[in-house]
């Protein structure tokens, strides 16, 4: 067989005690060549044995332990080839492709098991040589360091120390040179944007060796004094008075240089307090403080709002509702410690009801009392951290009560709209570090996984960032499974943020795409006997067939329906086909219809800088006119996900099944040199598909909006109440009410269409909307949208439509486009708005206006100065030029009512 991809281990996997049989995607040429290693929370490692290996080909295979590995451990399964070549030709013999094919296999999957090991070592640059190393043989409890050229191990004494301090004085030396050259001249700048490079390089190293140097302490001679006692942060020492009187302890990893060193304890075991620090890097930590204060608009802590990390969740423990302490359970699950203060105010809650129990503790440990508990509600519970609180623990799920979807907790007193919980890290702000002058324009990916990147650019006058989230990690419980449209800034001010803000369409009666899947159940069935070897199969209950879809849990089954879309309802099932445990089993509790991601394959994504292909994930790249990130992809229908599932094992089989797509979609994500985004879309029918509508926009009513301008409106009722959005209403007029639908009766006979909407702030405006080509061009608009045109949901969402004709059946080659956009702007004083909307070759002007009587003056930008335009719509306004200036001259005659001029702009 063929070896298509280049996985090499699969994991990690966090064993609970319960789970025998852990899955893997890698090619494996025999069950001999499979290894399983277990990394135990201290990051001790060793190899483990007692397992079966089952192959399955090219789709991997899975490794079922006679006896499941103790609870705590990250499980790794490893291809482990062997380095000996056994295949031998005959002089003669006939040319058969089966040896030869195995020949060249062995070969491939030997170079992906050296690339994953070499790929965990320490590597220099390209075109760099790797320092000489000094002998080793007498290094223990020395630590490296390079002394003249040369990696050389030194003494944990003051040698480290005067390493510590020479780096230190470096950095100090070049931060002196950042500040002389801020203020040099123009021809100057590159010498100040790389001393301040170089300071943030010095001032890693000095900290890296600062850390190093208390990583060998910890570990040499002060072992003896410290034993396990090592701490994270300062707070976490605080929080531990377990230890009794005397005793030392050690802070490595503090984000407070100072408080990185030995303490002692004073009082007896549970009383007292912790002396010191005691100064073993006092030196050090001084300067290097000094340099961190000096250097601190260099960087932002970010973080997740949701506090609930679900790889630390702890199976078999829970908090007692009555007491808060913590008790046992093979059944139940609890978080881990969860920092706090007394006094810190915590929401928990999901999207279905929750086990109740929340407790506090004085420190991170099991045995400790509570010295607060809390119960209540099963949905949103809001909590405040008791005196003498340091860690919180809730429950997550029980006997009867699975860990429903989107749990989590989060500061303040309301809860949050779901964030997948990211490790907390430090950006560079790279404001602080190169500041955008002089009308420059860039592009900067954060990498993979959560981290945000951003578009950013101040060539408009007005400094306007776009952040997004582009190469998520595949999830089947949690979104996003592509791009992810974040935060909006204009002029340093978060103008907009909102954790799901990108548009699905409504296809086969759901919202599908986006951040959008379909439909099954998380069901709670307690030793259920299943392994990864059943998934895929089919089960009756209630004269329905249901599909496994993946085991979570020894307690935990996530079942679909396998025609309609949504989970089963609790009660028994029996076995119809596939399973090699083939028991009859009983939900006794669901979380509701959850949904599974993604609804997609054949996924690509493409970032172009100015016409150039960017292969990195994580970068700066400057640019002049655009940046443009593409993403294809082809929906299938639910029944091709549901079969391919039970064709091939299962969810664990691949999250992007190969099927028979009902429509593909492209979507370009366009920023101008202005940094102002347009969306494109192209969606083409390749089955007979129910279609609902398409919306190819919207924007969460987040961060406090105050009103709400739709240009194309005309007096309505809402409620029973007159409104007039022309004019302005409260962007909180549907908060909590029932969803405004707005179409024919609530628009203007001509003119625009609900094309858009100017939400305003107090002291910003976001314009939103459809741009006037496509399906969406003036003679198509109110064809292709007879129903609803725009749709304020009840939570402040705005929803738009390119295509809402009722349901009805799309035929294979039905295809629509349009180009959307979402562009932020200062809150202008003589207008409602002004905006340029910018797409490849051409332009368009918008303005708006209300209760305004008189000539206004439209600022245009200077790189359209000179360029002829056409007017697509107007509304109690007249253009009075034909070629566009420094400003272009307006006539509003729009007394107690609004105008509006739309402009394109030629090329």
């Amino acid at each position: 067989m063929p070896v298509n991809k280049t996985d090499n281990f699969s994991g990690p996997y966090l064993t609970n005690g319960a789970t025998v049989t852990f899955p893997f995607t890698f090619v494996a040429p025999s069950a001999a060549e499979v290894a399983v290693m277990l990394r135990s929370s201290d990051g001790a490692e060793e190899m483990a044995d007692g397992f079966d290996v089952s192959l399955g080909g090219e789709s991997g295979g899975s490794v079922t332990f006679g006896a499941p590995p103790a609870s705590g451990f990250e499980l790794f399964v490893l291809l482990n080839p062997a380095f000996t070549q056994n295949i031998q030709f005959d002089n003669g013999s006939a040319w058969l492709a089966e040896p030869v094919n195995e020949a060249a296999d062995r070969s491939a999957l030997r170079d992906l098991a050296l690339k994953r090991d070499l790929d965990r070592g320490l590597r220099v640059p390209f075109g760099e040589t790797p320092p000489p190393m000094d002998s080793l043989l007498d290094a223990d409890g020395k630590v490296l360091a390079i002394v003249d050229g040369r990696l050389v191990p030194i003494l944990n004494d003051a040698a480290g120390s005067e390493q510590v301090a020479a780096s230190v004085k470096s950095a100090k030396a070049a931060m002196a040179k950042t500040l002389a050259a801020q203020t040099a001249t123009e021809q100057a700048r590159s010498e100040t944007e790389a001393a301040r490079d170089e300071t943030v390089d010095l001032v890693a190293e000095a900290a890296a060796i600062t850390q190093a140097v208390s990583d060998a302490l910890a570990m040499g001679t002060i072992s003896d004094l410290v034993g396990d006692r090592i701490y994270t942060s300062r707070a976490a020492l605080n929080a531990d008075l377990a230890p009794d009187d005397e005793e030392y302890a050690l802070v490595v990893g503090d984000p407070t240089p100072a408080n990185n060193d030995l303490y002692k304890k004073d009082g007896a075991t549970t009383t007292g307090s912790w002396d010191g620090p005691l100064g073993i890097f006092a030196g050090a930590s001084a300067e290097a403080q000094a340099i961190a204060d000096s250097l601190s608009g260099l960087t932002t802590l970010v973080a997740s709002t949701n506090l609930l990390d679900p790889t630390t969740i702890r199976y078999g423990k829970y908090v007692n509702t009555s007491s808060g302490n913590i008790a046992s359970d093979a059944n139940w699950a609890c978080t881990a410690f969860i920092p706090c203060e007394e006094g810190d105010v915590f929401t928990v809650g999901g999207d279905g009801n929750r086990e109740s129990g929340i407790g506090f503790f004085s420190a991170a440990s099991d045995s400790g009392a509570s010295v607060g508990a809390s119960t209540g509600s099963l949905t949103v519970r809001t909590v405040t951290a008791p005196a003498g609180a340091h860690f919180v623990v809730f429950t997550v799920k029980s006997a009867a009560r699975p860990i429903p979807a989107n749990l989590r907790i989060n500061r303040g007193d309301k809860l949050l709209p779901f964030e997948k919980y990211f490790t907390p890290y430090y950006a560079v702000d790279s404001h602080a570090v190169e500041p955008l002058t002089g009308g420059k324009s860039r592009l900067v990916l954060g990498g993979t996984g959560d981290k945000l990147s951003y578009v950013e650019s101040n060539r408009s006058g007005n400094l306007i960032r776009n952040c997004f989230v582009p190469f998520p990690t595949l999830d089947l419980l949690n979104p996003p499974d592509r791009l992810n449209l974040r935060e909006q800034w204009i002029n340093g001010t978060l103008a907009h943020n909102g954790a799901d803000d990108i548009a699905p369409d409504r296809i086969w009666g759901d919202d599908i795409g986006a951040n959008h899947g379909f439909k099954f159940n998380q069901s709670t069935c307690v030793g259920h006997g299943k392994t990864v070897d059943d998934e895929g199969s089919i089960w009756s209950s209630g004269g329905n067939e249901s599909v496994l879809v993946k085991v979570v849990d020894a307690n935990t089954l996530l079942l679909a329906r396998r025609t309609a879309n949504l989970g089963p309802a609790v009660g028994a099932f029996t076995h119809v086909s596939g399973a090699t445990n083939t028991s009859s089993f009983t939900t006794t509790a669901n979380g509701g219809s959850i949904q599974w991601y993604p609804p997609h394959t054949n996924y690509s994504i493409r970032v172009l800088v100015d016409g150039i292909e960017v292969e990195e994930t994580e970068g700066q790249w400057y640019y002049s006119d655009n940046v443009q990130i593409i993403e294809t992809h082809d929906i299938l229908a639910r029944s091709e996900i549901i079969e391919w599932w039970i064709a091939n094992g299962g969810a664990s089989a691949g999250l992007t099944p190969d099927g028979d797509p009902s429509y593909t979609v492209t979507t370009t994500y366009h920023f101008d040199r202005d940094g102002q985004m347009s969306v494109l879309w192209n969606w083409v029918f390749l089955k007979e598909t129910p279609v609902d509508y398409l919306r190819g926009i919207q924007l969460q009513g987040n961060n406090t909006p105050v009103t709400n301008y739709i240009p194309s409106a005309v007096p309505s009722t809402y409620e029973g109440n007159p409104v007039d959005f022309s004019l302005g209403e409260s962007a909180f007029l549907t908060d909590g009410h029932s969803t405004l639908s707005i179409g024919a009766d609530d628009l203007a006979a001509d003119g625009e269409y609900a094309d858009r909407v100017i939400v305003h702030w107090t002291d910003r405006a976001i314009a939103a909307g459809i741009l006037p080509v496509g399906d969406a061009a003036p003679d198509l608009r109110r064809v292709r949208v007879t129903d609803t045109a725009l749709e304020i949901s009840n939570a402040r969402k705005l929803y738009w439509r390119v295509l809402d004709v009722g349901t009805h059946n799309a035929q294979p080659g039905d295809s629509y486009s349009a180009i959307a956009y979402r562009h932020v702007m200062p809150r202008w004083a003589e207008r409602v708005s002004f905006y340029v909307v910018r797409t490849q070759g051409r332009a368009f002007i918008f303005a708006d206006w209300v209760d305004i009587v008189g000539l206004d003056r439209l600022p245009i930008p200077a790189d359209l100065s000179g360029r002829t335009f056409s007017v697509v719509y107007s509304k109690n306004a007249t253009v009075k030029a034909g070629v566009l200036a420094g400003s272009l001259p307006v006539m509003v005659d729009a007394a107690d009512v609004n105008a509006y001029v739309v402009l394109e702009v030629s090329a």
